[in-house]
């Protein structure tokens, strides 16, 4: 193997799905969105998102201010972290890293 194009088709041959063509500019990179698309956000998503609009809230006020359940709440701020929208903070506080949230 001298390639990543090389690896591409060792990897394709192991799967049942192609993989991804590099991209048309040439520079070879893959679009982590087309091959993991972002899922739609739940509710309590939304509502985290719109609770840390005005920078980083601290993980307590987030319960008390959303009246989410604890173990709801870390199940989607961890959803959000791993998506790269939310970063976690000292503290525990969280802040937004992306502008947008996909519906």
């Amino acid at each position: 193997m001298t390639s990543a194009a090389d690896i591409l088709r060792v990897l394709e041959s192991r799967t049942d799905a192609p993989l991804p063509e590099p991209s048309a500019a040439g520079s070879g990179a893959l679009d982590l969105e087309e091959l993991h698309p972002q899922p739609a956000a739940s509710e309590l998503a939304r509502r985290i998102w719109t609770a840390l609009e005005p920078g980083a809230v601290d993980l307590e006020a987030l319960a008390i201010g959303l009246g989410a359940e604890p173990a709801a709440l870390s199940v989607a701020l961890l959803e959000l972290e791993l998506s790269g929208l939310v970063e976690k903070l000292p503290g525990p506080r969280y802040t937004r890293v992306r502008a947008r949230l996909r519906r």
